[in-house]
């Protein structure tokens, strides 16, 4: 059930179901583990990049360290390194501010090579 539910949303391809395939890839089925990650592989950048931009707010830990691990690859809005670099200085999770403060490192360098 859950699988299809994966698949639904990825069949939708809409930024709002960036967050829930990102849960969804922490399911205890390695069946729904791996249609969440095929279908987030399928999506479109730019629902891909809105979503984990949107998934940057979200209260789940792993949800906010795999955003913020792989927003970079996906844009470069300026604002992002805000999210990251906030997330990096304030969440209460060691986890996500160690993924968004690599990240942010990243995304810094990212941005100077593309200002140039």
């Amino acid at each position: 059930m859950r699988q299809h539910a994966a698949e639904v949303l990825g069949k939708i391809g809409d930024a709002r179901a960036v967050v829930d395939l990102l849960v969804a890839l922490q399911d205890e089925e390695s069946v729904v583990r791996l249609s969440a990650a095929k279908v987030l592989g399928k999506m479109s950048e730019v629902a891909l990049a809105n979503g984990l931009v949107q998934a940057l707010f979200h209260d789940a830990s792993f949800v906010l360290q795999k955003a913020a691990q792989v927003v970079g690859y996906y844009t470069i809005d300026q604002r992002v390194l805000v999210i990251l670099q906030h997330l990096a200085a304030k969440d209460p999770v060691e986890e996500v501010r160690t993924a968004a403060r690599e990240a942010a490192e990243k995304y810094a360098n990212k941005l100077r090579y593309f200002s140039e």
